[in-house]
């Protein structure tokens, strides 16, 4: 809804985008900072010859989170439109 309404007062595409960009760069560097912190932390208990295979798969696993992230913003912001402002405002 806050980005229809953006759209309804005149604020250009471009610029809901790159606000969401900045948005989600902001809160996935907060959850990415905490998920490798937890993961060498808790890396320490495993078997040392293991913790090459448990890095490997942290790190896809977070690539696909911070990836699925921008995705889900992005394709959010694709299918915004301002004449839906309407039925989102009717509906909350």
């Amino acid at each position: 809804m806050q980005n229809a309404a953006a759209m309804h007062v005149g604020v250009s595409r471009r610029s809901i985008l790159a606000m969401l960009a900045l948005e989600t760069l902001t809160w996935t560097i907060g959850t990415t900072l905490l998920t490798v912190g937890l993961g060498l932390w808790l890396a320490r208990f495993a078997d040392p010859s293991e913790q090459p295979y448990l890095g490997s798969i942290g790190l896809r696993i977070l690539a696909a989170s911070v990836g699925g992230a921008f995705a889900g913003v992005g394709f959010g912001a694709a299918f915004t439109r301002e004449d839906h402002l309407f039925r989102y405002f009717k509906m909350r």
